[in-house]
């Protein structure tokens, strides 16, 4: 996947994560989930990239221009299309990326690279709309750019990092199919067992829709392909979350100390301690 990212539902932890995929400039993440308050939050406005997101050079807006311009004078001329593109979508100009890539796809309609292009647009701009709690728009890009997955996927269905990011649009979606997120991360993993963010998706996953058992199936996977990373910190972090949800005290306490040995020392990690026990004693949980 030469254009963009592929999370999994957890964030810098910030609040969406970013593992490599493929795409232009960095390889494309596969997003992670909600991420731990103090472990590299950020906030994002308009033009910035979510948190995780690989690191982009900056643009210079006359290149923009100039670009945008021979894209707009040259109607015809894939080229320009595409790099008007490019560089929109690497100043975080998703929707107008989306634009000239999708002028780009009507002169070359086979070209893969730029039908997944065109959905990673759509994905980075519903996922630029939560974080500006716009999820009810956001979920229309999602649902755009699963379309454009869609037609990838039939050119090249063993694609895992597009399989997976098309997982992803159910999962961000309002109102969220779980059902669906999961069954393509599964067929991600039928092609690679072992790929590190859909591991990570489909652990927090599963663990939202309260399956256990193989939560902590693909976790143990996951420790074993990625150990003592930022990825499995962040999907430690979020298991812990719904763990507690849930009531398994003794279940979080296991993966909040394996959160420890990853982040020691984060003010999260005792805040998140005190939560436990005083959930799990029924006291009140003062507010933080």
């Amino acid at each position: 996947m030469k254009l963009r990212k592929q999370s999994i539902i957890v964030g810098a932890i910030g609040l969406f994560l970013g593992g490599v995929g493929g795409y232009f400039y960095a390889d494309h993440y596969n997003r992670v989930g909600p991420a731990a308050p103090g472990m590299g939050n950020t906030q994002m406005g308009a033009g910035q990239l979510p948190p995780g997101h690989p690191e982009m050079p900056q643009v210079d807006p006359a290149q923009i221009e100039a670009a945008t311009k021979a894209a707009d004078e040259k109607a015809q001329d894939f080229d320009a299309q595409l790099s008007a593109a490019q560089l929109l979508y690497r100043a975080g100009r998703f929707e107008d990326a989306a634009k000239y890539f999708e002028r780009a796809h009507k002169l070359k309609p086979d070209d893969y690279d730029v039908i997944v292009q065109i959905g990673n647009a759509h994905f980075d701009q519903g996922m630029t709309e939560i974080q500006q709690e716009a999820s009810d728009h956001a979920s229309k890009h999602f649902v755009e750019a699963a379309q454009w997955y869609e037609q990838a996927l039939k050119k090249k269905p063993d694609d895992v990092n597009v399989r997976t990011d098309y997982g992803l649009t159910f999962y961000f979606r309002q109102p969220q199919e779980l059902t669906k997120a999961i069954e393509q991360y599964r067929r991600s993993l039928q092609v690679d067992p072992m790929h590190r963010q859909t591991l990570a998706n489909l652990t927090i996953a599963l663990a939202e829709q309260g399956n256990l058992s193989e939560a902590q199936a693909t976790l143990a996977k996951l420790e074993e392909v990625a150990p003592g990373s930022e990825l499995l910190a962040r999907t430690l972090f979020s298991v812990t979350q719904d763990l507690m949800k849930l009531g398994k005290w003794q279940d979080a306490e296991s993966t909040l100390a394996k959160l420890e040995k990853i982040i020691p020392g984060a003010p999260i990690i005792e805040q998140l301690k005190k939560d436990i026990a005083a959930r799990s004693t029924g006291e009140r949980i003062q507010p933080h």
